[in-house]
């Protein structure tokens, strides 16, 4: 199996991306998943990408350090990154290793559930605050059913907060059978919060912006979509896909992925397979400003993987 982990920020409002080019997700025989320790800064990543249509020339996406307190230290390489891929990956992010493995271990424990359990806590019963439980093939992407199952939860508010009628905006649904799921949940959900807003600093400064421009009014009160997929194995010569061909809606996503890998990210020169590192990345995903930043296309392709038990 693979586990993929994205939080997604819109801001105040929901926003869509651009057609520019996508993200795909695709299954490997590996295992694996911890996040260790925050790596330091460098340039370059181990991530591969062949150009389309030519003699397979490999390319890196960059490895960005956002430990620094000035974000117009990282502006240069987060507006070069957003330029030319859309995706970066981050280290000194900040976020305990602890926290994602906690994370991953109750979300492994949710899926090996019986799907009756699982439908307990079904989407429909979130209404339209768009939380809770939905099984494999229940997405699709360009008409096509993904092979995937997943949750979807967001910031926690109580019944009686002004937006928590809104759409997107409510109660979480978790499961009584991993008590340990709503907390994890909750911790990590706080962590990328602040990991979002620096990046987001370094954005605005490489827009020629005030460092503060998104924290002071877009992203002050943002609305999070917070997603856990699971993409189980995939029986051979399958010609599905785990996500299809798309971009992410909404402002910033940051995406952290297993051991399993299966990432993929198409740019208007060529198509690169985002590895694993030893440290999560962020897709940087960006909405598109005017033809300034580019909202990548990104997918998941389905491969032989393995079955539930974690294996690290």
């Amino acid at each position: 199996m693979s586990i993929r982990v994205a939080g997604t920020v819109f801001g105040r409002y929901i926003g869509c991306q651009g057609d520019r080019a996508g993200v795909t997700a695709r299954r490997s025989a590996t295992s694996g998943g911890n996040v260790p320790p925050i790596a330091g800064s460098g340039t370059a990543a181990s991530a591969r990408g062949t150009r389309a249509g030519d003699d397979g020339g490999v390319t890196a996406l960059p490895l960005i350090d956002i430990s620094g307190p000035d974000p117009a230290a990282t502006a240069p390489d987060i507006e070069a990154a957003c330029r030319r891929y859309g995706f970066f990956y981050v280290t000194g992010h900040g976020v305990p290793a602890a926290a994602l493995d906690r994370l991953d271990r109750a979300a492994r424990a949710f899926f090996a559930l019986p799907p009756a359990a699982k439908m307990e806590i079904a989407m429909v019963r979130g209404g339209p605050a768009w939380r809770g439980y939905f099984p494999v093939g229940a997405e699709l992407t360009a008409g096509r059913p993904d092979l995937k199952e997943g949750l979807y939860f967001g910031t926690e508010l109580p019944d009686g907060h002004p937006r928590a009628g809104l759409p997107l905006h409510g109660r979480n649904l978790f499961p009584r059978q991993v008590p340990g799921l709503g907390p994890a949940v909750l911790s990590y959900l706080d962590s990328l919060h602040g990991v979002a807003q620096k990046v987001l600093r370094g954005v605005a400064v490489s827009l020629g912006l005030d460092a503060e421009y998104f924290a002071s009014g877009y992203t002050a009160q943002p609305t999070v979509l917070f997603r856990i997929f699971h993409y189980p194995a995939a029986p051979p010569d399958t010609e599905d896909w785990g996500v299809g061909e798309h971009t992410d809606y909404g402002l910033l996503t940051l995406l952290a992925q297993d051991g399993n890998g299966g990432l993929a990210v198409r740019t208007p020169d060529f198509t690169m397979t985002v590895e694993p590192l030893p440290g999560w990345p962020a897709q940087g995903d960006p909405q598109p400003y005017g033809d300034y930043l580019v909202a990548k296309v990104a997918r998941v392709f389905p491969e032989l993987g393995l079955t539930l038990p974690r294996g690290a």
